[in-house]
């Protein structure tokens, strides 16, 4: 009875079908809200004007007649008005409430009433369809054929789309393989130079607590037993020393120090455990002495 396209139909169905994912329709208002959508869809799609051309009784310098042209709205259309009679009468709706209600539907859409084909498409088969009608027999040879190639157009634009956002994600991915394998192979030299620094360390720790503190410890001794300042004195502190049996205590007090003793207190230990065994030898020596005199005597 209204008199409109399917396309029409179909156009409000995908408007309404946005206001449904956006959560905005419910069950007091989805009469409302498709009736504001199909009234937009009315004023997009259908053809509610015409171009009106008139012989106009001027004429040109060279005799030619001016052909008069203008849009005005189309009178033997009256889809629009049985279609606010409908809403009225079948939907009991008020057609201050449909008025106001159809600038928010419109502010709801975003402003955006543009509807891809395939959108459109799919409410049109549906529509067509369920009013058994012929998809080509209802738009004509003609204009299905352009119907048909510009969904062929749609599809080759959105796999092109998809190739290029898949080219793009491929490079991203490619970029971000080659910043890890760079920060990678940062680390690992990073780590191996810090391991060859510690293993250098650790090797020079090992060689100043083998050879060091032997040279301390008879430098030790002969400053304790000769006070030597010359090479003179303490080449006769260390005879000394070998002729009184010490020098073989001294080389075990070396092999009983603590490699994890710092070099200054391995000195001073040693040091101390040498003062204190020259202290009891000379002790010794003086009780022999001491206790053995007549011995010596008869010996002479």
């Amino acid at each position: 009875d209204c008199d409109i396209e399917v396309s029409t139909v179909a156009l409000a169905c995908v408007y309404f079908e946005r206001l449904a994912l956006d959560c905005r329709v419910d069950k007091t208002n989805r009469r409302l809200t498709f009736a504001a959508c199909l009234l937009i869809a009315v004023k997009i799609n259908e053809a509610n004007v015409t171009l009106v051309h008139e012989q106009s009784n001027k004429t040109t310098k060279k005799g030619v007649g001016v052909l008069k042209s203008w849009i005005r709205p189309r009178r033997d259309n009256d889809g629009f008005a049985s279609l606010l009679e409908f809403f009225a009468h079948e939907w009991s709706l008020s057609l201050k409430t449909l008025f106001a209600a159809e600038f928010g539907v419109f502010a709801a859409l975003g402003f955006k009433l543009h509807a891809t084909p395939s959108q459109v498409a799919f409410h049109f088969k549906r529509l067509t369809k369920k009013m058994e009608y012929s998809t080509r027999d209802y738009l004509g040879k003609e204009m299905y054929e352009q119907w048909q190639a510009t969904l062929k157009e749609e599809a080759r634009r959105k796999d092109e789309k998809q190739q290029r956002h898949e080219e793009r994600q491929q490079r991203k991915e490619e970029q971000l393989l080659k910043l890890q394998h760079e920060l990678q192979m940062r680390t690992e030299a990073k780590v191996q130079q810090n391991n060859t620094s510690i293993f250098s360390r650790v090797a020079h720790d090992n060689a100043t607590e083998e050879f060091s503190p032997r040279e301390t410890v008879e430098d030790s001794l002969s400053a304790a037993v000769g006070n030597a300042d010359t090479p003179m004195k303490k080449k006769s502190g260390l005879n000394i020393l070998n002729r009184i049996g010490l020098r073989k205590s001294v080389n075990n007090l070396n092999t009983l120090v603590s490699p994890h003793r710092t070099q200054k207190n391995n000195d001073e230990l040693l040091k101390n455990e040498t003062e204190h065994m020259i202290i009891n030898k000379k002790e010794q020596l003086m009780r022999r002495s001491n206790s053995s005199p007549s011995f010596k005597r008869s010996a002479m």
